[in-house]
């Protein structure tokens, strides 16, 4: 360590600050990113996570209601019990995610022709996953 390095400025803490739809900031997470993070329990109604990367972040029981998800990444994460109703998830991949007792009730998930679908591949659902157009009675991969 050079003699210099002892005397600048320290250097600013990384954070991921969350914001909502309207650009208000609602949290901030002292990380670089956001992959494999523990975010269990999060409150981020209305947030904008779009085309971000929750790359197997662990989001159980977090409420995500209303937020606007488009692209956003979920493969192998854990949203079990995690609240997504009328959220915006057109274009999102829930690849290999858990979504046992995820609600993602009147979420869009681009099942319409002007929107890209949702991925739900290897999806791990049970009777309690409430997600448009798929309905199970036990508990499976999609």
């Amino acid at each position: 360590m050079a003699l210099a390095d002892w005397f600048s400025p320290p250097k600013p803490a990384t954070v991921i600050i969350i914001r909502n739809v309207l650009g208000e900031e609602i949290d901030r997470v002292p990380a670089r990113d956001l992959y494999n993070l523990d975010l269990r329990g999060k409150q981020w109604m209305h947030a904008d996570l779009s085309g971000m990367s929750l790359f197997g972040a662990n989001l159980e029981g977090a409420n995500l209601f209303g937020a606007r998800l488009h692209r956003t990444d979920f493969q192998k994460a854990s949203l079990r019990g995690a609240e997504l109703a009328f959220s915006y998830a057109a274009g999102a991949s829930f690849r290999g995610a858990d979504l046992r007792e995820c609600s993602l009730y009147r979420a869009e998930i681009g099942l319409s022709r002007r929107h890209s679908s949702a991925d739900f591949t290897d999806a791990l659902v049970n009777e309690a996953s409430d997600i448009p157009e798929i309905k199970v009675f036990d508990e499976r991969r999609l």
